[in-house]
């Protein structure tokens, strides 16, 4: 039996008290270190755990989707960077709000990747390497 903490029972009290409590918290309390600290911590480790607890209790059902996204994460993690500050750099002096800017390049970095992945890295070595075994 497990007797720790049940993050798919907390997650919907984790969130709330990191996003509503802990975090205007911590904007009030910027100036002060000692204080701060130890608020954006437990802010950090809230949203982690609830949204972890989110997840395992309302998607923890086989979706082939899903799994797509999950075996391409690796790859797009050691890809992303040099897409992201290149086009941070083309982006920086459009005149264009910056939500719109972080769209843009979220979008135009995550799926070149994630159609290199499949049709370039997924089914080789390199796949292999960053994965191990898929099972499809």
């Amino acid at each position: 039996a497990n007797h720790g903490w049940n993050l798919e029972r907390l997650w919907w009290l984790m969130l709330p008290v990191a996003l509503f409590g802990l975090f205007p918290v911590a904007l009030a309390t910027l100036g002060d270190h000692a204080v701060n600290l130890p608020i954006q911590v437990a802010f950090t480790w809230l949203m982690i755990f609830g949204f972890l607890g989110l997840f395992h209790a309302r998607l923890n059902v086989e979706s082939p989707a899903i799994r797509f996204v999950s075996d391409a994460s690796y790859w797009l993690y050691l890809m992303h960077l040099p897409m992201v500050l290149a086009l941070q750099a083309l982006f920086c002096d459009w005149a264009m709000p910056a939500a719109g800017k972080f769209i843009a390049v979220c979008l135009l970095t995550t799926l070149p990747l994630l159609v290199t992945y499949r049709f370039l890295v997924r089914d080789t070595w390199l796949g292999l390497l960053l994965n191990g075994r898929v099972g499809r």
